[in-house]
């Protein structure tokens, strides 16, 4: 069975998909205390919001080392 998600861009046209996997996990670290919450708020599966999330605290980590070396 294919599922599609769907996220709204809040504004990000243009972004590359690292800078929406960042905002997607500052997203939920600042504004939610579940993940179930945050897949009922996006409606999509706990198992695809803790994808997302895991993907978008990997991109902020590498993205902050990054910083720190140049």
């Amino acid at each position: 069975m294919n599922t599609t998600v769907k996220l709204t861009d809040h504004g990000f046209i243009g972004a590359s998909c690292n800078q929406m996997l960042r905002h997607i996990y500052v997203e939920w670290l600042n504004n939610y205390l579940t993940v179930e919450l945050f897949a009922e708020h996006h409606e999509m599966t706990v198992a695809d919001a803790q994808v997302l999330i895991d993907l978008g605290r990997k991109a902020l980590e590498h993205y902050n080392t990054m910083r720190d070396v140049s």
